[in-house]
């Protein structure tokens, strides 16, 4: 996927990402890669979720669409990637301080849930979703990773308008932090997904000029994750399906993944905001008040 300068400041709206309570999510799409002679393709990804708000072994009350949410998702995007010819030792999960593990009796997903604890969480490298750990992984991408490579950073957090989102420990981590740490890849195939309450704002105060990037929701809305919606969780399934490419011309194009995005949106929210005037039970621990629900926007921001 080539990135050009005439179209890399485009923003552009796509129905769906309504993600109040959590995550902030760099996600990873199939791009055709241009072969280079004697330079095998790799694909590397980095996932990483900064809280465990959603973990019902800790929170046992839950909302029955809220419970290991975050979770699920994680376990759909490692799925794609794993479609797409990722390899378990270029992936990297990361999961709030990484002294907590994600629920692993959950049941939905749960053949993948079960691989990732068997090659993600075995004390192989550190899973703390902390600014830390996030820079000395990408310390190491940045050395393996060359330019005919593909990578993708999916993270799903809170986030804030000021462009800030929360990671493991309630750590804050700004959008100056996340220029710098993610700056410095030579691959030109970068995938840059953030699954986050004003995820919008990020892109805002980011610039990476060889990556698409994609916020769950726009920078002055929060955003909505559940069990069965993630915006950027879509535009990952949705990129990696072949069965989207309309124009037959052998790649889901970013539009013709937008495309998938913008109906799932439409098709969810009127059932998801009728959910929430009748059934919804708010989470106690939330730090996003009840009050901020009713203006969540299920619309997402890409930037090219």
């Amino acid at each position: 996927m080539h990135i050009h300068d005439s179209v890399r400041m485009l923003y552009v709206e796509f129905g769906g990402m309504n993600m109040v309570k959590r995550l902030v999510v760099f996600v990873f799409v199939c791009v055709a890669a241009p072969l280079y002679a004697d330079n095998k393709v790799e694909r590397y990804a980095l996932i990483a979720v900064g809280c465990a708000d959603t973990n019902a072994r800790l929170h046992p009350n839950l909302d029955p669409i809220d419970r290991n949410a975050s979770f699920i998702q994680v376990a759909r995007v490692y799925a794609a990637l794993r479609k797409c010819g990722f390899s378990d030792k270029n992936i990297r999960i990361l999961y709030d301080t990484g002294r907590v593990q994600p629920d692993w009796s959950e049941r939905q997903n749960h053949t993948e849930l079960t691989r990732i604890k068997r090659y993600h969480f075995t004390g192989k490298y550190s899973n703390a979703a902390t600014p830390e750990n996030i820079a000395a992984l990408m310390d190491e991408f940045k050395k393996q990773v060359d330019e005919n490579d593909i990578f993708v950073f999916y993270l799903m957090t809170h986030g804030h308008p000021s462009g800030t989102v929360m990671l493991g420990g309630r750590r804050k981590w700004t959008s100056a932090q996340i220029q710098r740490t993610l700056s410095g890849l030579k691959t030109r195939h970068a995938i840059f997904c953030f699954e986050t309450c004003f995820s919008g704002a990020i892109l805002q105060r980011t610039d990476f000029p060889n990556a698409v990037c994609v916020a769950a929701a726009p920078h002055n809305s929060p955003g909505w994750v559940d069990k069965k919606f993630a915006n950027c969780v879509n535009f990952i399934l949705a990129k990696a399906n072949p069965k989207n490419d309309k124009n037959k011309d052998g790649l889901v194009s970013v539009s013709e993944a937008m495309d998938v995005v913008r109906k799932k949106a439409a098709d969810y929210e009127p059932k998801w905001r009728h959910y929430l005037r009748t059934k919804y039970k708010f989470p106690k621990h939330s730090p996003v008040p009840r009050s901020a629900v009713e203006r969540t926007s299920l619309k997402g921001v890409m930037k090219i």
